[in-house]
């Protein structure tokens, strides 16, 4: 149903295109995820010497996953679930996930205007002219709609659809917005699913 719904949105653009886009989205999301389950299953690091000096530079430490959430939001593949599952179960989780959202909105702003500035020039150098046409033309076309419905779909990263609504003619605030209740709801997501 939400298919058909960004389907018939896109009359204009071939369904070869839509499912491609799409297909990419998701295939990022997966591997994202992948990488996130892979580092917190094998590596556990509560109750090492890490957690400790995490504890006791409280203001350093907070520093500095609020950076590295901004740079994992630039660089899509860093994994950012084990750092929210360390810092969640460290500190007060109500300001861990206000950290981790305003870390994710200017990572998000940062990959916006990215995109918005060089991701044209990108695309065209890796696919076909065709190809690149058929994309440019897919990505005008987004109604903010389509943007939200696909910003929620749980296996697409929040961060790789920054970058995709920096290639649409949608507007910033659009993006930041849409992004906004992306990250809350996933976040709200890892904070239940740690503490249940």
């Amino acid at each position: 149903m939400i298919v058909r719904a960004i389907q018939n949105s896109f009359r204009d653009t071939d369904n070869a295109t839509l499912l491609k886009i799409f297909l990419f989205l998701l295939l990022l999301g997966l591997f994202v995820v992948g990488v996130s389950a892979i580092v917190t299953h094998y590596i556990t690091i509560q109750g090492t010497p890490l957690v400790d000096q995490i504890r006791h530079y409280r203001t350093l430490s907070l520093v500095v996953y609020f950076g590295y959430v901004i740079l994992a939001t630039i660089v899509v593949p860093l994994p950012t679930l084990p750092a929210d599952i360390v810092f969640l179960g460290i500190f007060n989780p109500w300001k861990i996930l206000a950290i981790r959202l305003i870390a994710d909105l200017i990572g998000g702003a940062f990959a916006f205007y990215a995109a918005r500035i060089f991701g044209k020039k990108l695309l065209k150098r890796w696919f076909r002219p065709s190809t690149y046409e058929q994309i440019v033309k897919a990505s005008q076309h987004v109604s903010w709609k389509q943007y939200f419905w696909v910003t929620m779909f749980p296996l697409i990263n929040t961060e790789v659809m920054a970058y995709a609504g920096g290639l649409s003619a949608l507007n910033f605030v659009t993006v930041i917005l849409t992004l906004f209740v992306g990250v809350s709801y996933r976040l709200l997501i890892v904070y239940l699913f740690i503490h249940i």
